[in-house]
């Protein structure tokens, strides 16, 4: 039986790889002459570098023409998304389900290890990706086993589809912060119906809740 992870981890490569995936400059990838790696412009073929000037016997150094250093290429477009610092992901775990302390564990937000950064440079890197993971799983197992957090979390009580399909809306509505597309939300209804095979727990309802939890707590579009 597969554990929620590995479900989260699946389904969550269907929003990673368009969501992350930046266009770069063609300048940088592609020169005038359509081969990789030429930066410049111009006829195909030319470069930035100017052509020696090979000096007679007659020629006074003084007359000879100054070398001219090439034109630097570019730099090319970065396309990122900056992630949640520590403070927001924690304000908004308990905004959503009222657990605290969820960050405790966290790396400091920081790189050079202080407890503030003064860089936009907010990634979800090596260090933060498992604490996130664990983080989901966490907060996950706690929606369905108290039910004081379960009711915060789930606007309905009759295990419907009905119920199940305005849970998938509101649930994705606060935790994206924005309302989910109709691709969005049959994705994330599959998952919830996959959930009984997946845990294999008491309630095939709950399972449900528990892998979309855990999924969208991993997304990127939340974090």
């Amino acid at each position: 039986m597969l554990r929620p992870r590995y479900l989260a981890t699946g389904w969550l490569l269907m929003w990673v790889l368009p969501a992350c995936s930046g266009a770069v400059s063609e300048d940088v990838l592609e020169g005038p002459d359509d081969t990789p790696g030429q930066h410049g412009s111009g006829d195909a073929g030319a470069t930035n570098n100017p052509t020696p000037v090979t000096p007679t016997v007659n020629t006074p150094p003084s007359e000879l023409p100054s070398p001219v250093a090439p034109t630097p290429p570019a730099p090319g477009e970065v396309t990122r998304m900056a992630r949640l610092t520590h403070a927001q992901y924690a304000n908004t775990v308990s905004d959503l389900f009222g657990i605290e302390d969820i960050t405790a564990t966290f790396p400091p937000d920081a790189r050079n290890g202080f407890e503030f950064s003064s860089s936009l440079d907010f990634v979800v890197d090596g260090r933060m990706a498992p604490q996130y993971q664990t983080a989901a799983e966490t907060i996950a197992s706690t929606v369905v086993t108290d039910d004081a957090v379960f009711a915060k979390v789930v606007p309905c009580s009759d295990e419907t589809q009905t119920c199940r399909d305005r849970f998938i809306a509101e649930f994705g509505l606060r935790s994206f912060r924005r309302p989910l597309s109709d691709s969005e939300q049959m994705r994330i209804a599959e998952l919830f119906d996959a959930g009984a095979e997946l845990v294999g727990g008491s309630s095939p309802f709950r399972d449900g809740v528990q892998v979309v939890v855990e999924a969208l707590m991993q997304s990127p579009y939340f974090l």
